[in-house]
């Protein structure tokens, strides 16, 4: 019984197949959304491994419009490649992360014992004190780029609503609050330091007898490659 099992299960290499086969035709015959854009190549990019410029082919639709909002939403997309290229920078700032949310917890828990609030506000309080850096972490560890530079903006609002009351004579404030804003201007770097870079290229071929203009796109993936050699380096 167990071994009929196997012989049915799809493995994720199967369903990578299926998958770029089904866009493949699917693209030819309409034009996808950002939103659809952004969730098949997720799937394919970084659960399938394959490459901006395979996933770019199958799902282009041959208008010069679409197809460049096509590659900037891919190209936002990091490969594993282009990801593990910046470990030291992801590390850096995962830990960063976690202190925050160490801290704003203390502050919570503080907050707590010497104002006696009601245990009741405990909740909202811990959910809303570390969700943004929670969501965060979870965007920078799933590759979720867009995420996390929204949670670096939401952690950047309130570093400026915060000023209002701030007292630059505190030391310790001074030192979590630049510790903060360190982490936001990572935040909102890392997402553009990990984009696959592309370029449009123009070609004209004949249609009918006639000149057509097209532009053809044309990822480098290249330039996360010695980064790579790096990080192998490291790990032998």
């Amino acid at each position: 019984m167990c071994t009929l099992a196997k012989a049915f299960q799809i493995t994720e290499a199967d369903k990578c197949k299926l998958w770029y086969t089904h866009c493949k035709q699917a693209s030819k015959s309409e034009e996808m959304t950002k939103k659809q854009i952004k969730k098949e190549g997720y799937r394919r990019i970084v659960k399938c491994g394959e490459t901006h410029q395979r996933v770019f082919d199958s799902l282009k639709a041959g208008k010069t419009e679409f197809d460049l909002t096509l590659a900037e939403e891919l190209a936002k997309i990091p490969s594993d490649v282009a990801y593990r290229s910046k470990q030291t920078f992801r590390v850096v700032l995962l830990s960063g992360l976690g202190l925050i949310s160490i801290l704003r917890l203390l502050f919570i828990l503080t907050l707590v014992q010497l104002s006696n609030l009601n245990p009741v506000l405990i909740i909202p309080l811990l959910l809303f004190g570390l969700l943004v850096p929670g969501i965060a972490i979870f965007a920078l560890l799933k590759r979720k780029t867009d995420r996390l530079r929204s949670a670096s903006i939401l952690l950047a609002l309130g570093v400026i609503r915060g000023f209002r009351n701030f007292d630059f004579s505190d030391i310790y404030a001074l030192v979590v609050t630049t510790i903060i804003v360190t982490v936001i201007i990572m935040g909102i770097i890392l997402p553009e330091i990990l984009k696959t870079p592309y370029e449009k290229k123009l070609s004209t071929i004949m249609v009918d007898g006639m000149q057509k203009t097209e532009t053809d796109i044309v990822f480098n993936s290249g330039i996360f490659e010695s980064g790579k050699a790096e990080i192998l380096d490291m790990d032998t």
